[in-house]
């Protein structure tokens, strides 16, 4: 029987660092958006600390799919720092509001991964049993946001005037 999420065009997974895997990881996602982000963390997120309590939180239109996602620091076996990131990818998906829950559930299990309590194939499980946020909202091609705090557009190409206010703003690094 076909899983009811992928029966809808769901697709979730993560990239990152994991302590239980010496080097990047990636499962269940799309090879150009791994790429896509693992390009735009190195980029944007990769030497940054006093991370967004909650995690960082995006939405990303491309290719006629809606990604959604959540983002928080994260280490592999010998300590090299790269952000850990959930995404759920479907045809829709609604507007940052209605992505709270997904985002809180997921970003606990990418605390937990970061802690060493899973191994990258139980971390993927664990993303795939969420239920997908369902809506469809609209935005901007990115847009950029903390836990309870407004969405902001950006554009992937030039967003650090909105990361600087993010990262700026949070009182904690362990998300």
């Amino acid at each position: 029987m076909a899983d009811p999420a992928s029966a809808q065009g769901v697709i979730t997974g993560f990239h990152g660092k994991l302590p239980t895997a010496g080097d990047f990881v990636t499962r269940g996602l799309p090879t150009g958006l791994a790429a896509f982000w693992d390009g735009w963390a190195a980029r944007h997120l990769a030497r940054r600390t006093g991370w967004p309590y909650g995690g960082l939180r995006l939405r990303l239109v491309s290719g006629g799919r809606v990604a959604a996602g959540v983002a928080v620091p994260g280490t592999d076996r010998v300590g090299r720092r790269f952000p850990l990131a959930a995404f759920v990818i479907a045809p829709k998906l609604p507007a940052p509001e209605g992505l709270t829950d997904w985002c809180d559930a997921a970003g606990a299990l990418l605390v937990t991964a970061g802690q060493g309590a899973m191994t990258p194939d139980d971390l993927l499980d664990q993303l795939e049993a969420l239920p997908p946020p369902t809506g469809d909202g609209q935005g901007a091609t990115m847009q950029l946001w903390q836990a309870g705090g407004p969405p902001m557009d950006c554009d992937p190409a030039d967003c650090e005037p909105v990361l600087k206010s993010l990262f700026s703003c949070s009182e904690s690094s362990n998300p």
